[in-house]
């Protein structure tokens, strides 16, 4: 259960490390979102509230989103690679000590899904994520 979480919250990251741009698109929209995180044929839903400031770090330029990522790697002691922005998807690669988590994450605005895979010298592990905004947070 706590490498869904860690998986989760990497695949999300560009959410939750604020970016910002006068000129920034508009990716992923603030508000109430129901996130479910399936592996192995098991899944995990949870709902949790994005502020307008946690949106601006998937809504950033090229530059803005991946100096948020590289901020939150170093919090981890890990490193970015491989990152790539393209239109409404965002691609990236934690490197860390013992372990590298890739992520691809397309958002829709009201949407995304993210394939992230994490591996170890010893195991790989696939999750799908999907999100989808509910409602405007309470």
């Amino acid at each position: 259960m706590k490498s869904w979480k860690y998986a989760a919250v990497l695949a999300c990251m560009p959410f939750i490390v604020a970016g910002s741009s006068a000129s920034a698109a508009e990716r992923m929209k603030s508000g109430m979102w129901e996130v479910t995180t399936s592996e192995n044929g098991k899944s995990l839903t949870n709902t949790h509230c994005v502020t307008p400031d946690q949106a601006k770090g998937s809504n950033g330029t090229e530059q803005e989103v991946r100096a948020a990522l590289e901020k939150s790697a170093a919090g981890l002691h890990c490193t970015i690679q491989g990152f790539a922005l393209m239109q409404d998807t965002i691609s990236y690669t934690y490197v860390c000590p013992n372990r590298s988590t890739t992520s691809r994450t397309t958002y829709h605005g009201d949407a995304y899904e993210s394939v992230v895979t994490s591996k170890t010298s010893a195991d790989s592990h696939t999750r799908q994520i999907k999100g989808r905004r509910l409602s405007d947070c309470p």
